[in-house]
């Protein structure tokens, strides 16, 4: 498991044109994808993809600090081990954190996706605070706002 790495605004992972960090959504269920945009609008730059092709196009042509990658996409071929994959090959994403937000919550799952190498993992269901406490693991800039 990689430790834990905390940016802050101004960090050469932030995205120069806001103070907020920008982060990829990579989720194929349209509530799950609301909910993360509204509790994350106040704090952070999202965009969103359904699949793991379309995260790859995003990811290669934007500049994101962060992932938040479901596990469980629909893509028959595809999964979000598939996308980290990616992000791992990909230098200017080595050390990004990529967070796994899966439905996979039995005994060991956990373990399995962080010996994969995803930096994070928060089980479904999953409520607000729990989100926001992960990610100020990363991001240190919302802290002195909450």
């Amino acid at each position: 498991m990689r430790p834990l790495k905390s940016l802050s605004v101004g960090t050469p992972n932030v995205g120069a044109s806001s103070q907020h960090p920008h982060l990829l959504i990579v989720e194929d269920d349209p509530s799950t994808c609301t909910f993360l945009e509204h509790v994350l609008r106040a704090w952070y730059r999202t965009d969103s993809v359904g699949g793991v092709q379309a995260g790859i196009e995003k990811s290669d042509t934007h500049r994101y600090d962060g992932f938040l990658v479901d596990i469980g996409l629909r893509a028959v071929d595809e999964d979000g081990i598939d996308m980290l994959e990616h992000l791992r090959a990909d230098r200017q994403y080595a050390d990004a954190p990529v967070i796994a937000i899966t439905g996979h919550v039995l005994p060991g799952d956990r373990e399995h996706f962080l010996e994969t190498g995803f930096d994070a993992y928060l089980g479904k269901p999953f409520f607000r605070d729990d989100l926001l406490t992960m990610l100020d693991r990363f991001f240190a800039h919302r802290i002195s706002d909450a």
